[in-house]
């Protein structure tokens, strides 16, 4: 991704987006294509906005509090302006994967970014969810000195908890990607309460491990590995993103249980799709599994203890 310019920055709460981006702000009408993003998003009728310095991002819009799932919303904006971040520091709709729902509290990380591509389907395929994840636990590694990683397909891990998510989609027009959506959820003050499942038996905080753990300085490492790894994939593929999502595995090695996706706790006539030990994850992100010829492509994990 290449430096576009000086970003715009709006937000309905400036006070809060000084902790992003410091910068003298000012109340005032927007243009219509950023009047129109604005209020996709979540954003208040009033608004504050600032140029800040040149980087990757075209827009950084920081809502105080969004009405419904930024994620959906930017997939539903007729055109974008350029690479677009979104931040909602509170919010109700918000979703994970096959849209269970994300319970949000402040304090905590909710981040969404747009980007405009022009790339083969095939080019791109299983790279964004590798993108997305190896961007966040890179980033909580950088900023908060905190060792992260990925539980296949998505969730982002610290010490055996549930710290975040990614959630990836690709707008397509014939072969070609048209544009991509990435939301990233990361629990940085607080755990919220969620019912312990086999899929997610904990959930954790950054602040559990480092106490100064704040959401804008993981948002602003996240964004910046996001646009590094997007520069990288597009100029030379997947492989060295393929590498870097393996080595943050933390199933690599251990024995699982693959159940359907479908599933949110498994019944006594619930299939088991697949067990045994995780030997490799392919480029496709299908699981090379220990006593199965054929790679492991879909469904929900859980590890096994002992």
């Amino acid at each position: 991704m290449a430096i576009i310019g000086p970003m715009l920055v709006l937000t309905d709460r400036p006070e809060r987006a000084r902790s992003w981006v410091d910068v003298p702000m000012a109340e005032g009408p927007l243009a219509a294509a950023d009047r129109e993003l604005w209020t996709a998003v979540g954003g208040a009728d009033r608004s504050w906005s600032a140029r800040s310095a040149p980087g990757p991002w075209d827009r950084l819009l920081i809502v105080g509090q969004a009405p419904r799932s930024q994620f959906d919303a930017l997939r539903e904006v007729p055109a974008l302006p350029g690479p677009v971040a979104t931040v909602a520091l509170a919010g109700t709709g918000f979703h994970g994967q096959r849209g269970r729902a994300w319970a949000t509290e402040r304090g905590n990380l909710h981040l969404c970014v747009a980007l405009p591509a022009a790339s083969p389907v095939d080019y791109l395929g299983s790279a964004l969810p590798m993108l997305a994840a190896v961007a966040t636990v890179e980033a909580i590694g950088r900023s908060c000195r905190i060792d992260a990683g990925i539980k296949w397909v998505n969730d982002v891990m610290v010490a055996g908890a549930k710290v975040g998510g990614v959630l990836t989609a690709a707008e397509i027009c014939g072969a070609q990607v048209e544009r991509v959506v990435i939301g990233v959820g990361v629990n940085v003050r607080s755990a919220p309460r969620v019912r312990p499942t086999r899929f997610v038996p904990a959930v954790g905080c950054l602040r559990a491990h480092h106490p100064t753990a704040e959401v804008a300085g993981v948002g602003l490492a996240i964004l910046a590995g996001l646009a590094r790894h997007w520069a990288v994939l597009q100029e030379r593929g997947p492989e060295s993103l393929h590498r870097a999502y393996v080595d943050g595995s933390v199933v690599v090695g251990r024995r699982v249980q693959i159940w359907p996706e479908d599933v949110d706790e498994p019944g006594a006539t619930t299939p088991l799709l697949a067990q045994g030990m995780v030997r490799g994850i392919s480029r496709d992100l299908s699981l090379v599994v220990e006593g199965h010829e054929e790679p492991i492509r879909r469904g929900r994990l859980a590890v096994v203890c002992g």
